[in-house]
């Protein structure tokens, strides 16, 4: 019996996890399991997966950079300016800018977003909250980062 515990304990999410995809099938009479509404759950939550997919890397090499939701933010709105307030005629061609265009402005964010970090030893948990950073970078104070001198 003690042994089925543990076990139970070791899985509880996934037993959690059922629970609420049973209470939700019995309060919307069953609706909830259709598969057009899983198939539109999984649509909605894939940008949200992919992000969290990209912080488990960030985190598993012991840094935090809260600057994730933002980037993705910038990239989002970029890209939906492109793709409504430009129309090159084709829509292959129209679909590749798009697509390319947020590959840049994502990864040239990283890139500034890393050289600060790596380049200038500025703390993860600082760069990307602090309004105050271009002055702090010129006048070289490290101390404000909790790095010190």
């Amino acid at each position: 019996m003690n042994g089925m515990l543990r076990h139970l304990e070791h899985g509880k999410e996934w037993i959690i996890l059922a629970l609420m995809f049973v209470v939700g099938a019995v309060l919307t009479n069953g609706l909830f399991l259709q598969p057009a509404n899983l198939t539109d759950m999984l649509r909605a939550i894939a940008p949200i997966a992919i992000m969290a997919m990209a912080m488990t890397l960030v985190i598993l090499t012991a840094g935090i950079d809260l600057s994730v939701g933002s980037t993705l933010a910038l990239t989002s709105v970029s890209s939906a300016m492109i793709l409504t307030g430009w129309n090159p005629g084709s829509t292959f061609l129209h679909l590749t800018c798009v697509v390319l265009s947020a590959l840049v402005i994502g990864g040239l964010a990283g890139l500034v977003q890393g050289a600060l970090i790596a380049r200038l030893n500025i703390h993860p948990r600082r760069h990307d909250r602090d309004p105050w950073i271009g002055q702090v970078v010129v006048t070289e104070q490290p101390d404000r980062f909790g790095r010190g001198s």
